[in-house]
Order: C-alpha cells, then sequence, then structure tokens
C-alpha cells in the first residue's frame, strides 16, 4: 500500500529519487499512528468509555515524542510490548483503584525522573545540543500541562480521565527506565 502511494506521488512529481525513502518512512509512521488510534478506540469502546482511550493515547503520545525511551531490537518485538502496554495500561485504567495520595506520589516521582532523564536519544536519531534543549522543554511543558489536566480531573472526580493521564506518565517514565537499561546490556 506504502509503494502503490509513493508511486501515485511519484506520478505526480512529488516524490523523486531524493526524497522516496524519506516519504516512505512517513507514511510508515502515519499508517502505524493510525493502527495504533484504530486499536486504542476498539479496546476503549469494548471497555466502555471511548474518551479515555483518546485522551491515554494523546497523552501518551505527546510526551513520548519529546521525551524519549525504550526501541525494541525488532519490529515484531515492538508491536507486542507496544499493544500489551497498551491493552495492560486501558485494563488499569478502567479496572484498579488508585487513592489520591498514591496518584500524587506517582505523579511526582515520575515527573522528576521523566524530567531528569529526558530526552532519551536513541541510537540512530542523536540529538544535537538544541535539540537536546528543545525536546526537554517541550517534555517539560507537556507534564506540566499533563500534570495539570490529572489535578484537575482528579479534583472534579473525572478519575477515569486522572488515570488516563497518570498510565501514560508512567507508562513513559517506565519506557526511558528500560531504554537506560537497554544501553547498559
Amino acid at each position: 500500500m506504502i509503494d502503490r502511494l509513493v508511486n501515485y506521488f511519484r506520478s505526480l512529481g512529488l516524490v523523486d529519487d531524493s526524497n522516496d525513502k524519506i516519504i516512505k518512512y512517513g507514511l510508515r509512521r502515519v499508517c502505524l499512528f493510525l493502527t495504533d488510534f484504530a486499536i486504542i478506540l476498539l479496546l476503549s469502546y469494548l471497555l466502555g468509555n471511548i474518551w479515555v482511550g483518546i485522551l491515554f493515547e494523546l497523552a501518551y503520545s505527546l510526551l513520548r515524542i519529546y521525551a524519549g525511551g525504550f526501541h525494541a531490537s525488532k519490529e515484531a518485538y515492538c508491536f507486542v510490548l507496544s499493544y500489551s502496554s497498551i491493552i495492560i495500561s486501558l485494563c488499569l485504567i478502567n479496572y484498579m483503584h488508585i487513592s489520591t495520595f498514591l496518584m500524587f506520589i506517582a505523579c511526582i516521582t515520575m515527573f522528576i525522573s521523566i524530567v531528569l532523564l529526558s530526552p532519551i536519544e536513541h541510537k540512530n536519531k542523536p540529538l544535537c545540543t538544541k535539540e537536546r534543549i528543545i525536546y526537554r522543554r517541550n517534555t517539560i511543558i507537556i507534564l506540566i500541562a499533563e500534570l495539570g489536566a490529572l489535578f484537575y480531573f482528579n479534583w472534579s472526580h473525572q478519575l477515569l480521565f486522572a488515570k488516563s493521564i497518570l498510565a501514560a506518565i508512567l507508562l513513559v517514565g517506565l519506557a526511558q527506565w528500560f531504554a537506560l537499561l537497554q544501553k547498559k546490556f
């Protein structure tokens, strides 16, 4: 499908040999994002609240882009890890009780951890000093916004939404720690 799109874009003069790999990569990323989003919508629907899944995916994706994290060595491992973490997160959001105090402790702990570790670079995409500064700043801004939303949802007794944001923050923090372990071994 991606090759057909690239060939179609090539026939329109939008793609040539100098940019075809970039276009293919971008289209592949869009397809993966749409697949992720479709799975999130399906699981959220089956669990009874589509908005919880959308909020989780939004909070997770925004933070993960800038904070970085674990990258599996093979695409198959990536799919298994990604989708199992999504399924586990959505089940925990919907079925696990968490006290306000524990939520607060987890948020503060992960906030500090993510700020200290960000951005986690991938060996195939090293960041220059300026990019590191920008990624860290964006990570902090997103974290502050997400924590503000989490505390608002908690205060207004919309606990599923608060837990969605908490799960996203926890998942990014865990992915960062696994990335550090991956580098050591």
